[in-house]
């Protein structure tokens, strides 16, 4: 394990050694503008925090004064800051902490390595360095709060899969922090992460044996718990701002790409902030299609729940998202956030399924069957159900 995690971090550092670097030194500043905005939403936190304000109201140089933290999730802003007094320079600050979001997303995989294997874990975590929406998000959005809400989604989801397996109840706080801190870090992928994860809990309970009626419960009370921890910010960031938008004005600004755009790699030849989802997504799904009987409920959810979740972004899907309530508050093209991790973790999930050793055994159960009743592959390749011993 120990071997696993430096190698991500390694991994890491040395695809991110340009930025925390720079030979150039005009090469640590972001090209995207709403990275600069963010930037110095942090400057102005840390001069204020100097001055003893740690909670500012106002944000005059934004507009013509803006409410920062009430609009604004808190949570990146509070991290920049301490980096910011270490290096000196904010834009270097914002540089390590694209790092080190990065860095925390890849690691998480290696939670799920007594699920899916510990090498197919480190494959993911060092494929999740690359996913190409991470990197968009990240340097062409410039997105700081999004960055940082992706990152803790697989802790949120290894909670929640730790949840539904064991019907442990300390699960709840787990999940409940987690996706509180995905609130704080930004407040739609909050809501986009929770819709997804509710969809993936309803797939999962159809197509697994481990999960109760009493464990899904208990599964859905984490996520409102989760919405409920961090209520203080949220309950008044939501009069006004987007959520008073007019919805068919937001409705007509809500981009969707067709799949020509989408999953063609050529374009980011070209353009390197093109919206690209990942042509090697589709021959996962070939792959999955095809193994479809030797895959576990694990691996089958993340890929039906990732498929259509990254799909949302995608003119085939959009006619029906836009039929939906309150979809100009979700903005499509942002589930594939969600999507990208599920589909990376469920691809991880089914080249351990279909290997030689076959899948790795899950946690202990609280219920019934100590063990995980969904079949894992044999050598031959035919499923097989591990032995329940039927203890508590």
């Amino acid at each position: 394990m120990r071997l696993a995690v430096i190698s991500i971090a390694g991994a890491a550092l040395w695809l991110y050694r340009g930025l925390l670097f720079p030979a150039d030194p005009l090469a640590r500043y972001p090209w995207s503008s709403d990275a600069w905005g963010h930037l110095l939403k942090a400057e102005f936190l840390a001069t204020e925090m100097a001055r003893g304000n740690f909670y500012p109201n106002i944000f005059p140089d934004w507009y013509n004064g803006i409410q920062m933290l009430r609009y604004y999730a808190p949570a990146p802003y509070y991290l920049l800051v301490p980096l910011f007094r270490l290096t000196g320079d904010v834009f270097a600050a914002g540089n390590w902490f694209l790092f080190g979001c990065a860095l925390l997303g890849a690691e998480a995989f290696l939670l799920f390595h007594r699920r899916i294997g510990l090498w197919p874990a480190v494959a993911g975590g060092l494929l999740s360095l690359a996913l190409p929406d991470h990197l968009r998000v990240a340097f062409a959005e410039g997105n700081l709060p999004r960055v940082l809400a992706s990152a803790v989604l697989p802790v949120a989801l290894w909670f929640l899969l730790n949840l539904l397996d064991t019907g442990r109840r300390r699960g709840v706080l787990g999940l409940a922090v987690s996706v509180g801190l995905i609130v704080l870090s930004h407040a739609m992928m909050a809501a986009i992460f929770v819709v997804a994860l509710g969809l993936f809990i309803l797939v999962y309970w159809q197509l697994s044996d481990l999960p109760s009626s009493r464990s899904v419960g208990a599964a859905f009370l984490g996520l409102g718990a989760g919405l409920a921890l961090p209520g203080w910010w949220l309950l008044p960031s939501l009069t006004g701002g987007i959520t008073e938008i007019d919805q068919t004005a937001a409705s007509e600004a809500i981009a969707a790409f067709p799949l020509t755009v989408s999953l063609n790699p050529v374009l980011r030849l070209g353009d390197r902030e093109a919206f690209y989802v990942g042509l090697s997504f589709v021959f996962v799904a070939i792959i999955a299609i095809l193994t479809w009987r030797r895959l576990t409920a694990l691996t089958r959810s993340l890929l039906i729940v990732g498929l259509a979740t990254a799909l949302l972004s995608s003119t085939v899907l959009n006619p029906l998202y836009d039929a939906l309530p309150m979809h100009h508050l979700f903005w499509p093209i942002r589930f594939l956030s969600f999507g990208g991790v599920a589909l990376l973790l469920g691809s991880m999930s089914m080249v351990s399924d279909c290997s030689p050793g076959g899948h790795p055994q899950a946690p202990a159960l609280a219920g019934p069957g100590s063990m995980s009743s969904e079949r894992a592959c044999s050598p031959g390749g035919h499923p097989q159900a591990p032995a329940r011993d039927g203890s508590n």
